[in-house]
């Protein structure tokens, strides 16, 4: 019997058919942010429910309780923050409520619903999931060039970018598809910092 998904469903935040038609011929009159492609592949990641149970970026009393306690508010794992950065000029006569599109190189890739606004420690981030604060450490200097301001909310996926390793990327539906059609029954998840080679598998 395959698993279940993390939090007990798999989350699918992409748009189709006519809404997704809808939303796209208004993009264009909506408020819209450009987002690095890191946070496109966030996106893309909430939106195939590669990140279930999340529906959007985190609020911050998600933010808060995953950043101390590893846990999101509801007591689940988790044990990083799933945040998008924003200039307060970016956001400017925005307010919590408003619907925005997040754009990438232009082109309209998610809807976003913004339920909150709020400010963040970069130094105590980086402490705290890097367990240092030094600018060398390559994560702890992305965290220092980041935004000011979080938004958190909801997003619905318009359109997917061209992604580097596309042809080797399965989504969760596409890996729970093919776990049910092998009749795997044990299946183990791994992940490491750099490409995976013999001695891993021998790990396992």
């Amino acid at each position: 019997m395959i698993p279940r998904p993390h939090g007990g469903r798999l989350i699918n935040r992409i748009l189709t058919g006519k809404k997704r038609e809808i939303l796209l011929s208004e993009a264009s009159e909506l408020p819209s942010i450009n987002i690095s492609f890191e946070r496109v592949i966030d996106v893309m990641d909430i939106a195939h429910g590669v990140f279930s149970p999340l529906e959007g970026f985190l609020l911050q009393e998600d933010y808060i309780n995953v950043l101390y306690d590893m846990r999101l508010t509801n007591d689940l794992p988790w044990t990083i923050p799933i945040v998008l950065d924003i200039d307060p000029e970016e956001i400017s006569g925005l307010k919590e409520g408003d619907d925005i599109i997040l754009r990438y190189n232009e082109e309209p890739i998610a809807i976003m619903k913004i339920e909150e606004i709020y400010g963040w420690d970069k130094k105590e981030y980086a402490r705290q999931v890097y367990k240092t604060t030094d600018p060398n450490h390559p994560g702890v200097s992305k965290t220092y060039n980041r935004k000011e301001l979080l938004i958190g909310g909801t997003i619905d996926l318009l359109n997917e970018i061209k992604h580097p390793l596309e042809n080797r990327i399965l989504w969760p539906i596409e890996t729970r598809g093919l776990f049910k059609e092998k009749k795997w029954r044990t299946i183990v998840a791994f992940q490491t910092r750099n490409v995976p080679h013999r001695g891993h598998e021998y790990v396992q």
